[in-house]
């Protein structure tokens, strides 16, 4: 991007700006997704707290991957 702007002329300012919106996007894309998840995060930090850290024997979560028997 560096070396095409410096072909075209553009000024440095604008290359920045150009930079910063690109690192930008990704970014609100990643937190918005995040926010989101977070519930079941929560869920799943939960669960796995009381399994096996405090050893409590409480009922199985459904995930999503485990097939119905």
């Amino acid at each position: 991007m560096v070396v095409l702007a410096t072909m075209v002329g553009m000024p440095g300012k604008q290359v920045w700006v150009f930079a910063d919106f690109t690192t930008a996007i990704p970014i609100f894309i990643n937190v918005s997704v995040l926010l989101v998840l977070s519930g079941i995060f929560f869920k799943l930090l939960r669960d796995y707290k009381n399994r096996f850290i405090l050893k409590k024997d409480i009922e199985k979560i459904k995930l999503f991957y485990e097939e119905d028997k």
